[in-house]
């Protein structure tokens, strides 16, 4: 049985591709822009951006917008030496 992709699915795809196309930091289309264009509704727009920013490729400003993430940072090296920091409190001195 072949089975039908969700439109918010989709959307994930089409939308990624732009985003990779983009450069960091730069402003991506806005919800009604989005909305309009694809001709899909709210819903299906902020599930298809949920998943792009739980993915780390959008990031959202309150009262901005939509943003291109920053490629993360990632390093594969172990730490070769631990550092500890104790404390210097004073000993007490107990006499019988």
């Amino acid at each position: 049985m072949i089975q039908a992709r969700a439109k918010h699915e989709v959307l994930y795809d089409a939308l990624s591709e732009r985003l990779d196309a983009m450069t960091p930091g730069e402003r991506f289309p806005s919800l009604r822009g989005i909305m309009d264009e694809f001709s899909v509704s709210q819903l299906t727009v902020d599930k298809a951006l949920d998943a792009l920013k739980i993915e780390g490729k959008l990031t959202s400003l309150p009262g901005r917008g939509h943003f291109v993430a920053e490629p993360a940072v990632t390093t594969t090296q172990a730490a070769d030496t631990v550092y500890f920091a104790l404390p210097s409190w004073p000993m007490p001195y107990y006499t019988r």
